[in-house]
């Protein structure tokens, strides 16, 4: 079993956001979000080593990122607002297959 952690001390996020039905709100991209913030990936596998060149594996990862620093800007009327919070966060299933060319 393996485990990992790591730190993002610096995340950026830059969204557009675009309402393509929405006439009234100007032509797109609508609303642009822009800021920085921070986050972390934790990740957890199990391997079994078949011969000691071959090897293979599965586990879960998990990402976090928000940022909480900066503006979002409403591009048809000119509106800069704080950006309040924006988080991503993503779950994941993995599997390889390694083969090692020599040992160490």
């Amino acid at each position: 079993m393996i485990a990992d952690a790591a730190a993002l001390p610096v995340a950026y996020v830059w969204n557009e956001d675009s309402h393509f039905l929405r006439k009234d709100i100007g032509t797109v991209p609508n609303i642009v979000d822009r800021g920085t913030g921070w986050g972390y990936q934790l990740e957890a596998e199990a391997r079994y080593d078949f011969t000691p060149n071959w090897s293979a594996g599965g586990g879960v990862r998990f990402w976090h990122a928000e940022a909480g620093r900066g503006n979002t800007d409403f591009v048809h009327s000119q509106t800069k607002v704080e950006l309040n919070d924006f988080t991503s966060e993503r779950f994941g299933v993995f599997g390889d297959v390694t083969y090692r060319f020599a040992i160490f």
